[in-house]
């Protein structure tokens, strides 16, 4: 969070920086915030992240309408190592991959 403990003005001449970095240079700028002021402003793409995994990939902003996500299946014990008494997760399980 790139403005986390900064004053408002201050907040708004870092992001300008972060902005102007970002054109003269051609990149990409990945910014982690809660700060949905930031992302109003900035984001072209949205990425959003619930429990480690990603809940919702946008192009174009961020909707502001975002419908409560279904409660998460509880895994079978045996998937989740209950049935030997340890809590381990399984071995397949793996982060997705995000693409631009």
């Amino acid at each position: 969070e790139p403005t986390g403990n900064l004053d408002p003005d201050t907040s708004f001449e870092v992001m300008q920086l972060l902005e102007s970095i970002c054109a003269e240079m051609g990149t990409t700028i990945v910014v982690a915030t809660h700060d949905r002021d930031i992302v109003d402003r900035m984001a072209r793409r949205v990425i959003v992240l619930e429990a480690g995994r990603v809940a919702r990939d946008e192009v174009g902003g961020y909707d502001a309408e975002i419908p409560e996500p279904p409660a998460p299946e509880p895994p079978a014990p045996e998937a989740n190592g209950e049935a030997n008494g340890s809590a381990t997760a399984p071995a397949d399980l793996a982060l997705q991959e995000v693409e631009d």
